[in-house]
């Protein structure tokens, strides 16, 4: 676990450290033998953190107001930005990254190139229908990847913002826009964290940009509900997610592994869970510096009736589902447990 224990001049003398002597501090212990530091209490007993530095909170007033009686308070004051900082850097390197984040590292050229991003044209002349081809929209790409329907849709004359996690593909995407001449606005943002307040018309997440990659039911409504907060009160949200129905009747592992046959993967099966419909697999991949990478993938399926429900408590009222084929997206293709993908329209 980290700390910044190691960096004290009392560490390895009058004292081995917080969780060695778990939180009974030398220092603590001149109020009382038994007594604990309260940031220990706090951090790793009360909220089961490894330290302050997980804490959305901090510096909180319990950090601000905890004070070496040896320094001064302008010397106290001074170093609390910069301890609460180098404590969420400290925390931020020992975080295990999610497989997607460390699929999409170095990926952004193969990923150009799988068969299921093919289809981008055809997905933009369903979206332009959609939007009955009002230019004045502003659009939010979740997700956006290497950008290829923000920049499809810019190129039809449409303000988009693209957001990723990943800066290897929105370096990549960046890179197309330039050469089409294009200026769109592609930032690094965690779908789950968005910085934007009732800012746009139309949100887009294709493809599994985001939801429903996330490792918890949680995270994917996090997702769900900065993506509403983004919207005006008068928006549209369209977006593919995974078919909890197709399960019930198909064999994942044969539909990815014949998949795989086309795409630059080799794909291990695990388990489906049906208790969570989560399919846990190992997918092995070689990304564009001939590196192979196995991931640990945990992916959720959701049936219709979740998807009207979650996006019913974000006040979206009018909500149609349908079965989504690559490159050729239709209200005429009625969701069936044949779709690998269905395709959700929200509107409010």
């Amino acid at each position: 676990m980290w700390s910044l224990c190691n960096e004290c001049h009392f560490f390895d003398t009058e004292c081995q450290g917080c969780y060695a002597v778990e939180g009974k501090t030398f220092w603590a212990k001149a109020s009382s033998p038994d007594a604990i530091c309260l940031l220990y209490k706090c951090a790793v007993i009360d909220n089961n953190y490894n330290s302050c530095g997980q804490c959305s909170e901090l510096p909180c007033k319990k950090f601000i107001d905890l004070k070496d009686p040896e320094i001064f308070d302008e010397q106290h004051y001074k170093s609390i930005d910069e301890r609460a900082s180098r404590l969420k850097d400290k925390e931020g390197q020992m975080r295990k990254k999610q497989w997607y984040e460390t699929l999409f590292e170095n990926y952004a050229e193969k990923y150009d190139k799988e068969c299921f991003t093919q289809g981008t044209i055809g997905e933009c002349d369903f979206l332009e229908k959609e939007l009955n081809f009002d230019k004045s929209l502003k659009i939010i790409d979740i997700g956006c990847g290497t950008g290829r329907h923000a920049i499809e849709l810019s190129k039809r004359g449409y303000s988009v913002t693209g957001i990723d996690l990943s800066e290897s593909m929105l370096a990549r995407a960046q890179e197309k826009a330039l050469k089409n001449n294009l200026k769109i606005n592609f930032l690094k943002c965690d779908a789950r964290n968005l910085p934007f307040n009732q800012e746009f018309d139309v949100a887009i997440m294709l493809c599994e940009g985001a939801f429903p990659l996330m490792e918890t039911d949680e995270m994917n409504y996090e997702i769900l509900k900065n993506v509403s907060r983004a919207l005006k009160s008068k928006a549209k949200f369209i977006f593919t997610t995974l078919n909890g129905l197709f399960p019930l009747y198909h064999s994942i592992g044969d539909f990815h592994t014949q998949n795989a046959k086309e795409d630059n993967v080799a794909y291990d099966r695990k388990h489906f869970d049906l208790m969570t419909f989560r399919d846990h697999s190992i997918t092995t991949v070689i990304d564009d510096h001939g590196v192979a990478k196995k991931l640990e993938c945990n992916e959720r399926y959701y049936v219709p009736s979740e998807i009207t429900w979650l996006l019913k408590t974000l006040g979206f009222s009018k909500i149609e589902i349908f079965g989504a084929k690559l490159g050729a997206f239709s209200r005429e293709d009625k969701l069936t447990p044949e779709d690998y993908e269905m395709l959700v329209i929200a509107e409010r």
